[in-house]
């Protein structure tokens, strides 16, 4: 992942109703806005390009050795 150090900042906390409580319904969390990514790269390939996704899909799924 790049950024820019400049731009990364303490964001205000919000309190969102969006955890589902098991029991239909939902419970609060505490959570903050993302700061700003430039570029994220996996496996060698961008994923996410100056606040745009791009098509390339490289990761994989890992499993447990046990399983």
């Amino acid at each position: 992942t790049v950024f820019s150090l400049d731009e990364v900042e303490m964001r205000p906390q919000q309190k969102v109703y969006d955890v589902p409580d098991g029991e239909g319904g939902h419970t609060w969390r505490w959570t903050r806005e993302p700061g700003p990514v430039r570029l994220t790269v996996a496996n060698g390939e961008v994923t996410f390009d100056h606040g745009s996704f791009t098509e390339a899909r490289p990761g994989e799924v890992l499993r447990p050795m046990w399983v």
